[in-house]
């Protein structure tokens, strides 16, 4: 699991500095690495936690991934979005209408998100949430997809994963945990149940009890969920 990957500066599609991009060589090194890595049949799946690439149109996220082999692309992969994601600069405060709220960033990366469940098998209905027009003006520039674009759950082996956003409120996921952590608990085989997000605190675009610490707080006291993590077996990145 990696996060905040970068590997350019200083360009309209990408105006946040990559600091250590050209000190450490980024742009060759991490696909290098996820080749070496991920490529291994010892690697179930391999996760980007959001802020991927600080990417506003797409093009430095097509650059990085044609470096990647097949067998990385073959494998299993969850992403959440981060603040960046939304609003390139960061920030709702700061966000502008040419920012996508990730309303590109869930088609880019096509998660089976809890959106994907108004498609039945067999129908070619779109397996997203397209219900918010991003177009619509907004006050932080851009108006964010709907969050069952960037919720899900998964299971891989013996491991539950919950995915989470933390530009929406908790409300948003009430119902969604309930049904996560009753998931984790009735599905066969799963032992160990990982939360992953990208914020690790309040602020940039996420409430005070949506960053992932907080938002495992409240999980926690989900039936299900308080099981998991009693016994140990309930973590968070």
């Amino acid at each position: 699991m990696i996060a905040d990957p970068c590997f350019r500066s200083t360009q309209f599609t990408s105006p946040i500095d990559c600091q250590f991009g050209d000190q450490f060589k980024t742009a060759t090194r991490t696909p290098l690495l996820l080749n070496a890595f991920v490529g291994s049949s010892d690697t179930d799946f391999w996760s980007i936690l959001g802020d991927n690439f600080y990417d506003r149109e797409g093009n430095h996220s097509k650059e990085f991934f044609s470096k990647l082999t097949n067998q990385v692309k073959e494998t299993p992969f969850v992403t959440v979005p981060g603040n960046h994601d939304y609003w390139v600069m960061g920030s709702p405060e700061a966000g502008v209408e040419a920012d996508q709220c990730a309303n590109g960033f869930m088609q880019f990366y096509g998660q089976d998100s809890e959106a994907s469940l108004v498609a039945s098998p067999g129908e070619s209905t779109a397996p997203f949430n397209f219900t918010v027009d991003p177009s619509t003006t907004a006050t932080s520039g851009c108006s964010r997809a709907s969050p069952d674009n960037s919720r899900f759950f998964h299971q891989f082996g013996n491991v539950g994963i919950i995915g989470q956003s933390g530009a929406y409120t908790l409300e948003d996921y009430a119902a969604f945990m309930r049904e996560s952590c009753q998931w984790l608990v009735k599905t066969k085989g799963i032992e160990v149940g990982v939360l992953v997000g990208h914020w690790d605190v309040g602020g940039l675009g996420a409430g005070d009890d949506m960053d992932v610490p907080s938002f495992y707080d409240e999980l926690v006291a989900v039936p299900g969920c308080k099981e998991m993590a009693a016994a140990g077996n309930l973590k968070f990145f």
